[in-house]
């Protein structure tokens, strides 16, 4: 194959080890977009996993607060929780 069958200008030098970058970046690109898009929804299930594991500290907390000011309250009243003994 002589110069100009491939298209290439008359003249023009061709190395073996030319290659031209426009296809091959048209080829890696959707790769790297899907890529790009699997480690943004990968970061974003994990921060609202981290968000969700922290609210839901947050309201067992709470409840544990609650519950321990309930019985803190039934022995500061006299009430431990015991059925009343009939005074007969």
């Amino acid at each position: 194959m002589g110069p100009g069958e491939r298209g290439d200008p008359v003249g023009a030098p061709s190395y073996p080890g030319r290659v031209d970058l426009l296809p091959v970046l048209g080829a890696l690109l959707p790769s790297a977009a899907v890529c790009a898009l699997f480690v943004v929804v990968v970061r974003k299930m994990i921060s609202a996993d981290r968000d969700e594991r922290a609210a839901q500290a947050r309201l067992e907390a709470a409840e544990r607060r609650a519950a321990r000011e309930e019985a803190t309250r039934r022995t500061v009243d006299g009430d431990d929780g015991r059925p009343a003994e009939d005074s007969r």
